[in-house]
């Protein structure tokens, strides 16, 4: 990858997102900067734009590259010899580490390293003791039970247009940004916190983001580990909807 010019991208929280030609993010020296580091599997997610496609990236603040794979700092829980790497078509996934070039693996996975304190591995949540939780790390308010049953993409986006929950009415499906932000890094099986999802299913919810390249297609997150990958629309998932915060499917 090549690194950015002067007009570098800036993260919330003056979070600097950096190409990294080496494999060694330790090392980088950029920008007067020697505090480089890998994102975690939240941080790497965020800068994934899901309105572009191969790369996911905002030509905007990106160099365009050929690279199909990026590393996390994140292992998957349960299962430290994997770890979460981000995709160029703008999923996130937890990858063997052995599947690297560097590993005698097929893989070329790339780094794009960032600096800055890193957040928490996933959702600062409470609960509202009206059929609502709130995540305090984004602002966003969801539904606490969601349907037992599955829907079509379609029928997803009716449920929760419909919704009249705890006094709001402005219910709606969740972005895929949205959606991965609810996965906990540290949990598994599900990925959700019961805790505050008491019937949270190790099972996939549909997003309200288009695959960009595939109008019939949306994004989902599969809550048993935090998978993003996508579906047909006419596809059954599960729903849960959330309101509040600002939509939006790039970083």
């Amino acid at each position: 990858l090549q690194r950015l010019g002067a007009d570098q991208a800036l993260w919330p929280g003056e979070l600097k997102l950096i190409p990294d030609l080496g494999p060694h993010a330790r090392d980088l020296r950029l920008a007067g900067h020697a505090d480089w580091r890998l994102p975690t599997s939240h941080e790497l997610f965020a800068v994934l734009n899901h309105g572009r496609s191969r790369p996911a990236l905002d030509p905007a603040g990106f160099t365009r590259t050929a690279a199909e794979y990026w590393w996390s700092a994140t292992n998957r829980a349960g299962d430290e010899s994997r770890v979460w790497v981000a995709n160029a078509g703008g999923g996130i996934g937890p990858h063997p580490v052995r599947e690297t070039l560097s590993a005698g693996g097929a893989k070329r996975i790339h780094a794009l390293c960032v600096r800055g304190a890193p957040p928490s591995a996933g959702p600062r949540l409470r609960s509202d003791g009206a059929g609502t939780v709130t995540d305090d790390a984004t602002g966003l308010v969801w539904q606490r039970e969601a349907p037992a049953e599955t829907m079509t993409w379609e029928e997803a986006l009716d449920y929760c247009m419909r919704l009249n929950l705890a006094g709001h009415g402005d219910w709606r499906l969740p972005n895929i940004k949205e959606l991965r932000s609810l996965s906990d890094d540290a949990k598994i099986r599900p990925s959700l916190d019961r805790k505050f999802f008491p019937e949270a299913k190790v099972a996939n919810c549909w997003s309200s983001t288009t695959q960009s390249n595939r109008p019939g297609r949306a994004w989902l997150v599969e809550f048993e580990t935090g998978l993003v990958t996508y579906a047909d629309k006419t596809e059954i998932q599960f729903v849960i909807a959330v309101c509040g915060g600002v939509a939006t499917a790039g970083p």
